[in-house]
């Protein structure tokens, strides 16, 4: 008993020179969460607008007009969704959805994470010509902005130039110059390939067309192999075969196995490109008429339905003359949009291969 008493007194005075060194060093070093953010207090949760600019137009003077010819920065607008999801606000594709996790990783994170700490400021106060010379001028520079629902501004960051200037190697710092628009404060912000863009195809959600084939109970397909279309159906999703509602003239039997091969192909869709509103008006207004795209009437269409009669219809039409790619719409997208030549196969499969020849 002693001894454990003893070897415990031991312990605790040794203990007492490695608490005093760790607590020295803490005071000589500052801690991650101690560096102060540059949008201090900014929560992403609170964000509902987000607007991605290429360089910016400043404001007139107050009582004045902004001159005739000056002409609109490029710009994206996004909007948070009532399922917390995000989308286009603004623009000829409103409306459409965007890659939420891209949203996060490319703008909400790094408005939350970038620091102003010693080591990373550049400039303090840069002049027009350095603030020119990194990439954050109005003629180069990218402004990233937040708001919430009341449109009040939450951050707005310039991000100008990669700071490692196209070079690679262990001990080349990666990353941007950064600084908040309302500043001249030039920071290095270290990340890894980070490159913002206005183009609006890089951040949409292409995956236009996705059919939970767990809940299936109706499949109805048409090609240029068949006059009408083929039908069949099942009374349950967990039922093992489905049943043929219409078939071509002189089949018999339904292949249950090449059917089962066939349905999933079609049930999956990532768009290539969206191209417009899918609106007569303005597509005719690009040279889009639906009858030159073979969509009016369909060349291909394929129709599911699930457990509860929600459909899902995809309709294709003809090959764009310079691309391996198809014009297509569906009832689940109010867009017309493109898919690859890779897709052709499925939906094109010969109806009749799908039974028993008539003999």
């Amino acid at each position: 008993m002693k001894t454990n008493i003893l070897l415990f007194v031991l312990a605790a005075l040794l203990a007492i020179p490695s608490y005093l060194t760790v607590r020295g060093e803490r005071a000589r070093f500052t801690e991650i969460k101690d560096v102060p953010l540059l949008f201090d207090g900014f929560n992403a949760k609170a964000v509902a607008f987000l607007r991605v600019n290429k360089g910016w137009n400043d404001p007139p003077p107050q009582g004045q007009q902004a001159p005739a010819d000056q002409k609109p920065t490029p710009e994206l607008v996004f909007q948070r969704t009532a399922a917390d999801k995000w989308s286009l606000q603004a623009g000829e594709l409103a409306g459409m959805p965007v890659l939420t996790p891209k949203i996060d990783s490319e703008l909400l994170d790094h408005l939350g994470r970038i620091r102003r700490d010693e080591r990373a400021v550049l400039r303090p106060k840069a002049t027009p010509d350095e603030i020119k010379q990194f990439g954050l001028d109005k003629e180069q520079g990218f402004v990233i902005a937040a708001f919430d629902a009341q449109q009040r501004l939450l951050a707005e960051l310039v991000v100008g130039k990669d700071v490692s200037a196209g070079q690679w190697g262990n001990n080349v710092v990666r990353g941007r110059y950064v600084r908040a628009k309302a500043n001249d404060s030039v920071l290095v912000y270290e990340t890894d390939f980070w490159n913002p863009t206005v183009e609006a195809n890089e951040w949409l959600d292409l995956k236009v067309f996705q059919v939970d084939l767990n809940k299936a109970i109706g499949f109805k397909l048409f090609n240029p192999t068949t006059k009408e279309p083929v039908e069949f159906s099942k009374d349950k999703p967990q039922a093992p075969e489905w049943q043929v509602v219409k078939q071509p003239d002189g089949t018999a039997d339904l292949k249950q196995g090449d059917l089962g091969m066939a349905i999933p192909k079609m049930s999956f869709v990532q768009a290539r490109r969206v191209l417009a509103p899918f609106n007569p008006t303005v597509l005719q207004a690009k040279g889009l008429a639906l009858d030159k795209l073979g969509l009016e009437p369909a060349e291909y269409s394929v129709t599911y339905t699930v457990e509860g009669g929600e459909t899902f219809i995809l309709e294709i039409g003809k090959k764009l003359e310079d691309k391996n790619e198809f014009y297509a719409r569906s009832n689940k997208l109010q867009f017309l949009f493109t898919v690859g030549d890779e897709f052709i196969p499925g939906i094109s499969t010969d109806v009749k291969s799908l039974f028993v020849e008539r003999k």
